[in-house]
């Protein structure tokens, strides 16, 4: 496993880690890092945030329960993605959000509720453009959190669980409160924070896991995608992704479920500072 831990954490947090390094090994996952390289143009196979998606002509474009079509948050295809357990091998993964709607299409009641968000899987790609959706001329101009559209870019890692994880108490806060809270905070600042774009791994948060809500969400153990709040921009094109108020969304989803390719039972949470 390629993880190390950072030259710069205070001797109390190294010692306390090295001594129990067992714990802290037992955690450690791979995930897909994701870098976004803003790109206005895009086609229609490859992974992206924004611009349109990938869609045979058989499938209607999903809508939201006002019959609003919803727009493509998230394109994976995972022939580019680096080999991850459990993660599809191939085919075409997408996120769509409710734009218009006050969450974005997150109902905080509900967080499985897809009536104004989606998750659609294709396994099998279809190479024939004439059998696809090219004209996305009936999309409306939407309202937001994200605009421009990036190609994304992946990188395989590793890391232990991270701070805001709800099992991270279980496994090492507890131990790490038992000598001063502040290594906690420390560790969530050093080790893992779960910031950034990803697939799979651990997540991060600005305010709490939001699997800790209700028992019912507590099996969605799997981190499935997450996209953080970046502006980011280059000769080309201008990227503007932003939750509420550099928020990061996250999408959760159950390990069996996932070994399956079932992807008709997923969380979407999103919150802000």
């Amino acid at each position: 496993m390629q993880f190390s831990l950072r030259e710069d954490l205070t001797p109390d947090l190294r010692q306390l880690l090295d001594e129990h390094w067992e714990i802290l090994e037992a955690t450690i996952q791979p995930y897909a890092a994701i870098v976004l390289h803003p790109q206005p143009t895009l086609s229609l196979w490859q992974s992206k945030v924004g611009s349109v998606p990938y869609l045979p002509k058989n499938i209607e474009y999903p809508k939201g329960a006002d019959g609003q079509e919803l727009q493509l948050l998230a394109q994976i295809n995972f022939a580019e993605v680096p080999s991850l357990p459990n993660f599809p091998q191939a085919g075409i993964l997408q996120f769509y959000i409710a734009p218009e709607n006050e969450l974005y299409g997150a109902d905080l009641e509900n967080l499985s509720a897809t009536d104004n968000f989606r998750v659609l899987y294709f396994s099998e790609i279809e190479t024939d453009e004439a059998q696809l959706t090219t004209d996305f001329s009936f999309l409306p101009e939407f309202e937001s959190p994200l605009l421009g559209s990036a190609a994304l870019q992946f990188e395989k890692k590793f890391s232990p669980i991270s701070g805001g994880d709800y099992r991270f108490h279980d496994s090492l806060g507890k131990l790490l409160s038992e000598f001063h809270d502040d290594l906690i905070w420390e560790y969530a600042d050093k080790v893992n924070d779960g910031v950034g774009h990803r697939i799979g791994g651990y997540p991060g948060f600005t305010q709490a896991d939001p699997r800790e809500w209700k028992e019912a969400y507590l099996d969605h153990d799997c981190l499935l995608f997450q996209l953080d709040s970046e502006q980011v921009q280059n000769a080309n094109c201008f990227v503007d992704l932003m939750w509420g108020d550099t928020g990061i969304a996250n999408f959760f989803i159950k390990s069996e479920a996932l070994k399956k390719l079932d992807f008709s039972n997923v969380l979407f949470n999103w919150d802000c500072c």
